[in-house]
């Protein structure tokens, strides 16, 4: 009887009947984006394997929330609104390509920091590859349409970051000789063993929740700060003004993420206090293996690991997190 009333209510609704408490006029993103799963509440309609694994690694994840479609992205990005924004980027970037090309044409073979930074350049298409299957895997069992929304465009940032790698490198091949060998490194080089190893045990971490946490928490934002960061500045003590304008413009992604990020960890730890302890406990967990793995980067990107640490630590404390390795 009571089903039957709340339905009888909700027919008196013209549209979008869920948005009703909000006591504003539903917008697109409000519209697009909510209450577009009904298997993070009721399971799936029909008893296969994979129900087993998402009733296991998602809705018996540690981290709990009574109302996970409260969470909004703060760009409040809509698939319209993300292609827009990015094809304004690409345009730009693609312009500086052509100009890239024309100084290539007239270079010597790349020598120097610059020959170190194309090789960390090569090697670290496998490692976007990486993050763009660890986003596609957390997209895939978040409990909230909003948050596949966002790790969906959060894989495809990492897969643009990874084509205009891959861009840049032939570029390198086709005018100044370059001689890849980024998936021997990757595979065999000592230095990168390390990284390819945290990435393939993050990739192996089926809880939704702290396969987000390893990635958004703990490894991406450290391979961002050395490898978008600390590497533009590196670009630009080189005299790659035209390589530091292409990657400046590939920051807004990893920023938007930083963002959307802190504020998801602030809205779980309001909704329940304990989600902060459980979300420092897997970023303890995985700090210190980042920080090692990450270290011949780190000597090919100039910089030093004191000054990552202090970047991560201040985007750690804006999610109410702190920096601490066991």
């Amino acid at each position: 009887m009571a089903d039957d009333m709340v339905n009888a209510e909700r027919l008196k609704l013209r549209t979008y009947w869920h948005l009703a408490g909000r006591k504003k006029i539903p917008d697109e993103y409000d519209i697009v984006s909510s209450r577009l799963l009904y298997h993070a509440e009721k399971g799936l309609e029909t008893d296969l394997p994979l129900g087993g694994w998402q009733k296991k690694f998602q809705t018996s994840s540690p981290l709990k929330c009574t109302h996970w479609d409260d969470f909004d992205d703060p760009a409040r990005l809509t698939y319209f609104t993300y292609v827009e924004r990015q094809r304004e980027s690409e345009h730009f970037i693609a312009r500086l390509f052509e100009s890239l090309e024309a100084e290539d044409m007239n270079k010597p073979s790349p020598a120097g920091i610059e020959l170190q930074c194309a090789r960390a350049m090569d090697v670290l298409r496998f490692a976007c590859h990486g993050l763009q299957m660890l986003a596609a895997y957390v997209g895939h069992l978040a409990p909230s349409g909003k948050l596949v929304i966002m790790l969906s465009f959060q894989a495809a940032n990492e897969s643009r970051r990874l084509q205009t790698n891959a861009y840049r490198l032939a570029l390198l091949r086709k005018y100044r000789a370059y001689a890849p060998r980024g998936k021997n490194d990757w595979e065999k080089a000592p230095d990168w063993q390390p990284l390819r190893k945290y990435l393939e045990h993050a990739l192996c971490t089926f809880d939704w929740a702290q396969a987000f946490a390893v990635s958004n928490l703990v490894l991406k934002p450290l391979l961002d700060d050395v490898f978008m960061y600390e590497m533009t500045a590196q670009f630009s003590r080189t005299g790659e003004a035209l390589m530091a304008e292409i990657f400046k413009a590939l920051q807004k992604d990893c920023e938007w993420q930083r963002n959307w990020t802190t504020a998801f960890v602030n809205f779980v730890s309001a909704s329940q206090a304990q989600n902060r302890v459980i979300l420092q406990n897997w970023l303890n967990e995985g700090l210190k293996p980042a920080m090692e793995a990450l270290e011949p980067l780190v000597k090919y990107a100039g910089c030093s690991a004191g000054k990552i640490t202090e970047r991560h630590a201040v985007f750690l404390d804006n999610a109410g997190l702190h920096y601490e390795t066991r």
